[in-house]
């Protein structure tokens, strides 16, 4: 009983410190600043995600760039909801559930549970590259072009990660060792790339019914 309590814990600890870097910037921004009245609550979401990605992206080139630390741009972040968020209060945008979309959030929560439990891999050599890069964006005071690799002087090919700088910045938020977080954030991946997907055929067919369907049909791993 005592080892189901910690796993359900730490998958809360997973879950919090990824919506807080990977999803309330970009969806209190989304509140603060879009004009719109109302939103449906995956629309929102799939709003928030792909402005928070954004985000993120912008923060990898700043802090590659300038050479800031982790720290620096999780402070950046919780000024970003901050100031958001008074705005968004202001505007009191109407987040509504749309007809079909507690059936497809249950679907991705249960999602999520398999994800986490199943986890990604990490026993491989490029994927422990990636997580040797996550780590050192995580810990590195200066981080730049020529100290992501893990191997002195060479320098990384992919010179802005951001998935990796992601996965970084949530291990700091949640206090928790990278190697963790980046087995343990597959869930983060996949309902990502769902509610995403949703909002592409939200935009494309104008439809919400048909977005939940092909939410719904489409397979995440």
């Amino acid at each position: 009983m005592l080892d189901v309590a910690l796993q359900c814990g730490w998958m809360v600890r997973v879950a919090l410190a990824a919506i807080a870097v990977a999803v309330l910037p970009g969806t209190l921004t989304v509140l603060a600043w879009y004009p719109r009245a109302s939103f449906s609550l995956l629309e929102c979401l799939s709003l928030g995600l792909a402005v928070g990605l954004g985000l993120n992206e912008l923060l990898t080139i700043a802090a590659i760039g300038v050479h800031w630390s982790a720290g620096v741009s999780l402070a950046i972040l919780a000024g970003l909801v901050l100031l958001s968020a008074v705005p968004a209060w202001r505007r009191r945008r109407a987040i509504t559930l749309a007809p079909g979309e507690t059936v497809a959030i249950a679907t991705l929560v249960v999602l999520s549970v398999g994800l986490y439990a199943v986890g990604s891999r990490y026993d491989n050599v490029e994927d422990r590259i990636h997580i040797a890069i996550a780590e050192r964006l995580a810990y590195l005071p200066a981080p730049s072009f020529r100290t992501l690799y893990y191997s002195p002087g060479v320098v990384y090919t992919y010179p802005f990660p951001g998935t990796h700088y992601l996965v970084a910045l949530i291990a700091r938020a949640g206090s928790m060792p990278v190697l963790f977080a980046y087995a343990k954030l597959r869930p983060l991946w996949g309902c990502a790339a769902l509610v995403l997907l949703y909002g592409c055929a939200r935009r494309l067919f104008d439809s919400h019914l048909l977005a939940i369907a092909v939410l719904l049909t489409s397979r995440s791993e």
